[in-house]
């Protein structure tokens, strides 16, 4: 039997970031079962709607894992 949800990845990915305001694209991934790439098109989708505001926080040498600020918008 095919696994469905109420919520979108879109309102996944926000509510994880409302939670965990320091994270990295892959800590998020994992939590909502999403590729890093959908996590990306995702927040810049939410940071171009408003929903969320986007900063590095330092350099990461880790590939492409960054570590990012997430914080609602007004």
């Amino acid at each position: 039997m095919m696994e469905w949800n109420f919520i979108s990845n879109h309102g996944l990915v926000f509510v994880y970031i409302a939670k965990h305001a320091r994270s990295t694209a892959r800590e998020i991934a994992s939590a909502v079962n999403v590729t890093e790439w959908t996590v990306h098109k995702i927040i810049s989708e939410l940071e171009t709607d408003g929903f969320v505001n986007r900063k590095r926080e330092g350099r990461c040498r880790k590939g492409t894992t960054m570590l990012l600020c997430f914080t609602l918008g007004t």
